[in-house]
């Protein structure tokens, strides 16, 4: 796991070190926050390495889909339902609250 901008090292030394150490084998499932940001931009480049998957704007539900599977399901499906899923847990809870005054069934 690489924490970038968390310390004083260079993200993308650290990065770069991670790679040179992995197997041509190695499937790599990268997750990072923004879409557009500097870390992001930086590990796009990595994805001409085979069986390497980058996903981005992850929220816990989504981390813990992928490290939990125990199925032997194709990664990229995985990511792919993985994705869809955690979606759904985002919630504006405040709406959902409203919705639960007027509608009890339709919450959660």
């Amino acid at each position: 796991m690489i924490n970038a901008f968390a310390g004083s090292e260079n993200p993308s030394d650290l990065i770069q070190a991670y790679f040179q150490k992995l197997n041509k084998q190695d499937e790599v499932i990268i997750l990072t926050d923004l879409p557009c940001g500097s870390v992001n931009q930086m590990l796009m480049s990595y994805l001409k390495r085979p069986q390497t998957h980058l996903v981005s704007g992850v929220n816990l539900s989504l981390v813990l889909a992928l490290m939990l599977d125990q199925t032997d399901t194709d990664t990229a499906d995985l990511i792919r339902q993985a994705v869809i899923e955690s979606r759904q847990q985002i919630l504006y809870i405040n709406e959902k609250i409203e919705q639960l005054s007027a509608e009890p069934s339709t919450i959660f």
